[in-house]
């Protein structure tokens, strides 16, 4: 049986990447509590490094995930931060 290769358009990892952005901007709007504040804040985060890595791979450039990695890097610091 022949697999299809089939390959997802950069269109929608940005749309997926917009849609997860959207939820943690609203409950870090909307939310008190400061636990469920920073999760949102790291759900913004991951949308924007999807971005980056979309961007990366649609330009043929590393330069998108070496910030990411810059990105996850100081997201892991501020957890150990006390």
């Amino acid at each position: 049986m022949p697999v299809l290769a089939t390959t997802i358009d950069a269109g929608w990892y940005l749309v997926l990447a917009a849609l997860i952005f959207t939820i943690g901007a609203a409950g870090l709007l909307t939310r008190r509590n400061v636990l469920v504040m920073f999760m949102c804040v790291e759900l913004m985060l991951n949308a924007v490094n999807l971005t980056f890595v979309t961007f990366a791979r649609e330009l043929n450039d590393i330069r998108g995930q070496v910030i990411v990695f810059f990105i996850l890097a100081v997201a892991a610091a501020g957890r150990w931060r006390r």
